[in-house]
C-alpha cells in the first residue's frame, strides 16, 4: 500500500539527459499520485536523494517507510523511449515483477500511464472507474515542448531559490511557445511565477498577473487537471493571501492527487496562518510522511509545534531538520531563537549558532543576526553594537520582516542611554525606509521599519 520510485537510471550515457531521467521518475510519481488505494506515495524530493546511492534496498524502504520500491531505467534515442521498471519488496529485496515499454517520444504520456496501470496491476490494487479515465487519457505531446517542461519541473523541485525558479518560469515559458496548448506548462509556469512574488525575489504586479494567467489558461485547456487547481491554490495562498478560495483549489486538487505533498503542506500552511494549528500540524505530518527527507517541511513543523508551545516536539523536528539538512542554515537559527523564546537558554542556544559557524554557515544574514540577539539577551550590548557593523548585511530582507541594520544598532544604544548615537542612527533608518517606499509603497514591511524609526526620532504621530 506505499510506495517510492527511486531515480531512474540515465542509460544513454549522455549527462545532458538527466533531465530526462529525472522528469520520468518525476511524471511515474505523479501519475500514482492519482491512486487512491496506494496510502503512500513518495514524492519526488526525498527519492532524488538517492540518486546513484549504493544502500540496501531493504534500508532505503526503512527510511522512507514504505513496502516496496519501484526501481528501474530510461532510455531516449531519437524518437523512440524505452521504460524500464521492476517491482521490488522492500523488506526482502525479493524482485516481484520486471517489464518494459516502449513508445514513440509524441506518446510519452501514455507511458507513464502505461507503467502506473501496471504498478497497480501487480500490487494488487484496485483503480475507480475515474482513476482508469485519467490514467487512460494521455495526449501527444510536442518533443521539443515537453523536454523544456521536464527541464523547468527540474528546477523548480531542486531548491526554492531565485536562480532556479528563474530558470522554470523560462523552461515553461518556451514549452508554451511551442506548444499552445499543453496545460501542464501553464499550471507549472503560474507556482513558478507565483513563488517569484512570494519568496521576494520579484514584488512586481507582472508577476502576480502572469501566475493569474498562466493558471487561468492551464483550466480552460483542462479543466480536471490537478496540476493546474494546485497551482490557483498556491496562487490564491500566496499572491492573494485569500486563504479560503486557497483551501477551495487544493481540496479539489488533492481528489484525485491524494498522495502529492506539495498539496498537503499548501492546505497545511493556510490552515497555520488562520490559525487552526491542529489542523495544519495533521496537514504537515502528512507531508513530511510523503516527503520523509525533505528538511524543509522538519522545520516547518518544528515551527507548528514551536506556536503550539510545544518546546519538546519542536526541538526534536528542528533536529531531524537538521540532520536532513546540515548545509542550510534555517533549522540552525531557527532552533537557536526557540530556544530563546521557550526555554530561554542562551547557552544552549549559542551553542547552536556555533555549530552552525562551524560548517561555515555563520556569514547567512539570519545566523549573524542570531548571534547579536544572544549578545543582547546575555546583556553584551557594547558586544552586540560592535558586532553589528562588521556584518555583510545592510538590511534583514525577508517575506516577513525588513530590518536595517541601523535600526538595531539605534534601539541597542537607546538601551546604552546614548541618546545622540541612537538618533543617527534613526534618522538613517529613516532614510532608508522612506527610500524603500518610495520604490514599493505597498509593502507593509517598509512602513513598520519607518514607524519604528519614526517613534525613536520622537515622531510619534507619524508613527502611528
Amino acid at each position: 500500500e506505499s510506495l517510492a520510485v527511486l531515480p531512474l537510471e540515465n542509460l544513454s550515457g549522455d549527462p545532458n539527459q538527466e533531465f530526462f531521467t529525472n522528469g520520468m521518475t518525476d511524471a511515474l510519481i505523479t501519475e500514482l499520485y492519482k491512486i487512491k488505494a496506494l496510502k503512500k506515495v513518495i514524492s519526488r524530493t526525498s527519492v532524488m536523494q538517492y540518486k546513484g546511492t549504493k544502500k540496501p534496498i531493504p534500508q532505503i524502504a526503512r527510511e522512507l517507510g514504505v513496502d516496496a520500491l519501484i526501481e528501474g531505467s530510461a532510455l531516449r534515442e531519437g524518437d523512440a523511449v524505452r521504460i524500464t521498471v521492476q517491482l521490488i519488496h522492500g523488506a526482502t529485496d525479493a524482485h516481484l515483477w520486471v517489464n518494459s515499454f516502449d513508445r514513440e517520444y509524441k506518446n510519452i504520456l501514455a507511458v507513464h500511464s502505461d507503467v502506473a496501470r501496471a504498478i497497480a496491476q501487480e500490487v494488487r490494487v484496485a483503480l475507480t472507474p475515474e482513476e482508469v479515465a485519467s490514467l487512460t487519457k494521455a495526449p501527444v505531446v510536442n518533443p521539443e515542448a515537453y523536454d523544456y517542461y521536464l527541464r523547468g519541473n527540474d528546477h523548480f523541485q531542486r531548491t526554492t531559490q531565485q536562480r532556479d525558479t528563474r530558470v522554470a518560469v523560462e523552461m515553461h515559458e518556451k514549452a508554451i511557445e511551442l506548444d499552445p496548448s499543453f496545460a501542464p506548462a501553464y499550471a507549472a509556469l503560474s507556482e513558478a511565477h507565483a513563488r517569484m512574488w512570494w519568496f521576494y525575489y520579484e514584488r512586481t504586479r507582472e508577476r502576480v498577473a502572469g501566475a493569474k494567467a498562466a493558471v487561468d489558461r492551464a483550466l480552460q485547456l483542462q479543466p480536471d487537471l490537478s496540476e493546474a487547481h494546485r497551482a490557483l491554490g498556491y496562487y490564491y495562498y500566496w499572491c492573494q493571501l485569500d486563504y479560503e478560495r486557497a483551501l477551495e483549489e487544493f481540496t479539489i486538487a488533492q481528489k484525485t492527487k491524494p498522495n502529492d505533498a506539495r498539496i498537503a503542506s499548501g492546505i497545511g500552511f493556510v490552515l497555520r496562518r488562520q490559525g487552526k494549528i491542529e489542523q495544519a500540524l495533521a496537514n504537515l505530518k502528512k507531508a513530511l510522511a510523503l516527503e520523509p527527507l525533505s528538511g524543509d517541511l522538519a522545520s516547518e513543523t518544528g515551527d507548528t509545534f514551536a506556536l503550539m508551545r510545544n518546546h519538546e516536539e519542536a526541538d526534536r523536528y528542528y533536529d531531524l531538520s537538521i540532520k536532513l539538512a546540515p548545509d542550510y542554515p534555517g533549522p540552525y537559527y531557527l532552533k537557536a531563537r526557540h530556544q530563546l523564546r521557550l526555554a530561554g537558554d542562551t547557552a544552549k542556544a549559542r551553542a547552536v549558532i556555533e555549530t552552525a559557524q562551524r560548517l561555515g554557515l555563520g556569514s547567512d544574514p539570519e545566523v549573524a543576526y542570531s548571534r547579536v540577539l544572544l549578545d543582547l539577551y546575555d546583556g553584551a550590548l557594547q558586544l552586540a553594537v560592535t558586532r553589528l557593523p562588521s556584518e555583510s548585511w545592510e538590511a534583514l530582507e525577508t517575506q516577513f520582516y525588513f530590518l536595517p541594520k541601523v535600526l538595531h544598532q539605534a534601539q541597542i544604544y537607546g538601551l546604552m542611554n546614548q541618546p545622540q548615537l541612537a538618533r543617527s542612527h534613526y534618522e538613517s533608518a529613516r532614510k532608508m525606509a522612506e527610500a524603500k517606499i518610495r520604490q514599493r509603497p505597498e509593502e507593509a514591511l517598509f512602513h513598520s521599519a519607518l514607524g519604528i524609526a519614526y517613534a525613536g526620532l520622537g515622531r510619534k504621530q507619524d508613527a502611528i
